[in-house]
């Protein structure tokens, strides 16, 4: 991580966000996306996480569940498929909103 992340981290942490568990992080209007993709990436991912979310009207209840070791291309392929795409929106801003 670099020092801006550290201190950024070290500063939620500070105001108690690591007791909730979960942290809406709204990236600066300067960032972009990896611009070269990540097609040249050869990382394994140890120990993923399965996040199981159940609820209504501002009631929920989210469970972690630890599986087995995934490439990062395995996941790729989970994130893109139908069955783990988010909602259609009408523009980027409308997941906002709504949340």
């Amino acid at each position: 991580m670099n020092s801006k992340t550290d201190r950024y981290i070290d500063h939620t942490e500070h105001l108690g966000a690591h007791k909730a568990g979960i942290a809406k992080v709204v990236s600066p209007k300067e960032w972009r996306a990896r611009r070269s993709g990540y097609e040249d990436t050869d990382l394994m991912i140890p120990a993923p996480l399965v996040q199981i979310v159940t609820g209504i009207q501002g009631h929920y209840q989210q469970i972690n569940s630890q599986t087995g070791a995934l490439h990062v291309k395995e996941f790729q392929a989970m994130a893109i498929s139908k069955k783990y795409s988010p909602p259609a929106y009408e523009s980027t801003d409308d997941p906002s909103a709504r949340f």
